[in-house]
């Protein structure tokens, strides 16, 4: 992923009264949007967005990858008794909506 510059940071009001420029801002470097005086959110271009989620999804892969072998090492040195995992296609990774 590219280094973007050190962001900005917007008072609620000045993004909400400023939105045209706040977008135009984001898509130099992250900008970052302060509700009483603490940062809340991040507005970000959307390429970085995609990136970010592309990223995301290859990590909760790899994690999943890492689990099942993990298993199969743990079970395969229990008496001998090979792990069968079962037949199934990949699910599909949850949307994020609020917190994780």
């Amino acid at each position: 992923m590219g280094t973007s510059p050190p962001s900005s940071t917007w008072p609620l009001s000045q993004a909400k009264a400023r939105l045209s420029e706040l977008i135009r801002a984001a898509r130099r470097s992250p900008q970052l949007i302060a509700s009483d005086g603490t940062p809340a959110a991040a507005v970000i271009a959307i390429e970085e967005y995609n990136e970010l989620m592309t990223l995301r999804h290859a990590l909760i892969l790899q994690r999943r990858r890492d689990a099942m072998a993990k298993l199969r090492e743990l079970h395969s040195n229990n008496n001998g008794v090979e792990f069968q995992t079962p037949e199934r296609g990949e699910r599909p990774i949850p949307k994020l909506e609020g917190k994780e």
